[in-house]
C-alpha cells in the first residue's frame, strides 16, 4: 500500500488530481465528498451540524490510513496539515503531492466554482504563508474570530442602569468550531486598554448596539468580564431581557495572533487559539459553546443627585481606551 498526502489551496484542484490518479478500490479521504456523502446540499461548505460530522469521520478515515495494513492506496486530500500531522505522514512513508497552479488560476477556478468569500480570504493567505517559507500552514492565524456562548442567570436585580458579569470565554473547551480557548491566550490584550466596548451580538455596523463597556481578567477558568449598561433604551431593554432569562448567552470577537492545530492519536482535532487581540464582547442569541456561565445581572439605586446612575466599572469614563484598529471600526459603522 502506498498513502499518497494531496496539499495544496482550496480551489487548486485536488479531487480532480486525486480521480485522475486512484484506483477504483482506493481509499479516497476527501472532506467535500465526505459532506456530501452525510447530506451536504453543496459541494463545499456544508452546514455546521453536518461539516462537524464530515470533520470525525474525515479524521477516522484518516488514522485507518495511517495505522491499518491496507491492500489498496490511500488518498488523502489535506489543504494545511500541522507540523505535527506531517511527521505523522512522513513516518508512514507516504508520497507527497502538492498542487499548486498559482494564485490566479486558483482565484479564477474559485469564482468560477462560485466558492464562498471565505474561501477567498483562504487561498491568500495559503499563499502568503507559503511565501514566508512556512512548512506548514495555519491559516487561522490573522483570522477574525467571532465567539458565541451559552450562560446561566444567577443573580439578578432591576434598579438604576444596571450591570452583569459573566465568563464569555472558557479556556479548555472544545466548542462546535473545533477551537480550545487557551489561558493566557487574552493577557496581552488585557494589558493594551482599560476597558472594553460592552456590544449586542457583534452589530459592528450600528452605533446603537454599544450597550455599555466592560473590564476583564482571566481566571482559572476563562475570561471574566464585568460590565456597566448605558442608560439608553436599547441598553436597558438587553438588560430586563437578560433579567427575564430570555437572553442566556455571551460573545466575543477579536483577532487570532496565535495558535495551531492539535492532532491528538487517541481524539479528534482542534484548534488551540493560544493569543487573541480582543476587541469586544457582550449578550446576543444562540453560540457555538456551552460552558459559559452568567453569574449574574444587576443594579445600583441611582444617586440621590442625579437622576441616572453610570455604570459601576473599575476604570473611569476618561480611561476608556480601545485599539486603533477598533477605533476605526467603530467610526465607520457611523458613517452612512
Amino acid at each position: 500500500m502506498t498513502l499518497h498526502v494531496v496539499l495544496g489551496p482550496p480551489a487548486a484542484g485536488k479531487s480532480t488530481f486525486v480521480q485522475a490518479n486512484c484506483g477504483e478500490e482506493d481509499l479516497v479521504v476527501d472532506y467535500d465528498l465526505i459532506a456530501q456523502a452525510l447530506g451536504s446540499p453543496t459541494s463545499h461548505d456544508p452546514p455546521a451540524g453536518i461539516a462537524e460530522a464530515a470533520r470525525k469521520a474525515r479524521w477516522a478515515a484518516i488514522n485507518v490510513a495511517l495505522d491499518e495494513d491496507l491492500d489498496v492506496d490511500a488518498w488523502v486530500i489535506h489543504s494545511w496539515p500541522s507540523e505535527a500531522q506531517m511527521k505523522r505522514y512522513e513516518d508512514a512513508g507516504a508520497e507527497v503531492h502538492t498542487i499548486d497552479p498559482g494564485l490566479e488560476t486558483v482565484l479564477a477556478q474559485a469564482e468560477a466554482d462560485e466558492r464562498p468569500a471565505a474561501t477567498i480570504e483562504l487561498i491568500h493567505k495559503w499563499y502568503e504563508q507559503k511565501e514566508e517559507g512556512m512548512k506548514t500552514l495555519d491559516l487561522q492565524v490573522g483570522s477574525v474570530i467571532r465567539k458565541t456562548m451559552n450562560a446561566e442567570v444567577s443573580k439578578v436585580s432591576s434598579e438604576g442602569n444596571g450591570s452583569f458579569e459573566a465568563l464569555v470565554a472558557v479556556f479548555g473547551n472544545r466548542d462546535s468550531y473545533w477551537d480550545v480557548v487557551m489561558p493566557g491566550a487574552f493577557e496581552e490584550t488585557l494589558k493594551s486598554a482599560a476597558d472594553f466596548p460592552c456590544l449586542w451580538a457583534h452589530q459592528f455596523n450600528d452605533e446603537t448596539a454599544i450597550i455599555g463597556r466592560f473590564t476583564a481578567e482571566e481566571t482559572k477558568d476563562g475570561l471574566l468580564v464585568k460590565a456597566g449598561f448605558l442608560d439608553t433604551e436599547r441598553a436597558q431593554r438587553i438588560r430586563h431581557l437578560m433579567q427575564e432569562g430570555l437572553i442566556r448567552e455571551f460573545s466575543w470577537s477579536g483577532k487570532i495572533r496565535e495558535g495551531a492545530w492539535v492532532h491528538p492519536e487517541d481524539g479528534d482535532e482542534y484548534y488551540e487559539i493560544r493569543k487573541v487581540d480582543l476587541w469586544e464582547a457582550g449578550p446576543c442569541f444562540k453560540g457555538a459553546n456551552d460552558a459559559t456561565e452568567l453569574i449574574g445581572v444587576k443594579s445600583t439605586p441611582p444617586r440621590k443627585t442625579s437622576p441616572v446612575e453610570e455604570p459601576k466599572l473599575k476604570a473611569s469614563p476618561e480611561a476608556f481606551s480601545v485599539s486603533p484598529s477598533l477605533k476605526a471600526r467603530l467610526a465607520l459603522s457611523v458613517i452612512p
